[in-house]
């Protein structure tokens, strides 16, 4: 008597608890369930034959590669617009910058902020200080909580801007300057542990400049520099006791890299591949694992790519120590 039913999957692939449900209501059990070609073997005292099982389905592959497209964004009157800094993640993201005005409307640039809502980009309104031009280079954060930084032009230099989303709009955060003119290229952290950094002239030179946003305040927090020359931070990352800041020093450039352990920053070295020029914008990571990029050029006057690699199997501040002799 042949069988016909319905095979019915439960459990593991292993063929466990596969069984089949005969016309005449006996159970038969199936053994060894093969899911690279989803047949059973069955295995029963009587004399019958089962013409198929249904097995569980084997979970699909993805079969296409993400890919980089081009995502639709506003732009602010028909002159220059450009965005420098990007943050966030999912349906909350944040691209800051400035854009140009033209000279029938003062010929000046101002801060430009776009948000994105998961679907769209949209310009948000974003104030600007004083009657001369204003960027942005720099933003952080999520939610009701983000940073944008950047400089705008006095009368007779420039100083620092921060400004800060709460939510509903932004708003202009007093922040310190140092020298003759100040600026900031870039912010990191949130809630009470914010750091902004740029440059400052001291009237020579151009100096490392570090602010750091407590929950209620800016302040300036002294760095150092290397040598007399002009010394740059263009990027940060980090919290806590474990903070990088990363530029250049000199005019040419070599790599500049400085650290925060908690109480102050140092001075890490850091290599130079180039002879002539090298120079860092951007640096991620933290404790053992950090990254930093930019580039180099040598005599040839060729730019190339250049990343930095700060790793350790030590976790920081336990790094293998030789034995006593």
């Amino acid at each position: 008597m042949a069988l016909v039913g319905l095979a019915l999957a439960y459990g593991a692939a292993t063929g466990e608890g596969l069984m089949t449900l005969s016309k005449d209501g006996r159970y038969l059990t199936a053994t060894e369930y093969d899911a690279d070609v989803g047949k059973a073997n069955i295995t029963t005292s009587a004399s019958s034959t089962i013409s198929q099982v249904i097995a569980p389905l084997a979970t699909p592959t993805a079969s296409c590669t993400p890919s980089w497209v081009v995502v639709n964004s506003p732009n602010v009157g028909a002159h220059t617009n450009n965005v420098s800094a990007v943050a966030g993640s999912g349906n909350d993201v944040w691209a800051v910058g400035y854009y140009y005005t033209g000279p029938t409307s003062g010929n000046i640039w101002k801060t430009l902020t776009l948000h994105w809502d998961g679907s769209a980009w949209s310009i948000v309104p974003s104030p600007n200080v004083g009657a001369n031009s204003n960027f942005l280079f720099g933003v952080s954060g999520s939610g009701n909580d983000v940073w944008a930084v950047g400089y705008y032009y006095t009368f007779n230099g420039s100083a620092t801007m921060t400004l800060h989303w709460d939510g509903g709009a932004w708003s202009v955060v007093p922040s310190p300057n140092a020298g003759v003119a100040s600026g900031l290229n870039a912010v990191s952290g949130s809630g009470n542990d914010v750091w902004a950094v740029g440059t400052y002239s001291d009237g020579s030179a151009a100096r490392t400049f570090t602010l750091h946003w407590d929950g209620s305040t800016w302040s300036q927090v002294p760095s150092p520099n290397v040598g007399a020359e002009s010394n740059q931070l263009y990027a940060v990352t980090g919290s806590g006791n474990d903070v990088w800041a990363v530029g250049y020093y000199t005019f040419f450039g070599q790599t500049l890299t400085l650290h925060w352990n908690g109480s102050s920053w140092s001075v890490v070295p850091s290599p130079n591949p180039g002879t002539v020029d090298n120079q860092l914008f951007g640096v991620s990571g933290s404790g053992n694992d950090v990254w930093a990029v930019g580039f180099y050029s040598g005599f040839d006057d060729v730019y190339h790519t250049m990343t930095l690699h700060r790793w350790s199997r030590y976790p920081r501040g336990q790094e293998r120590r030789q034995n006593p002799k």
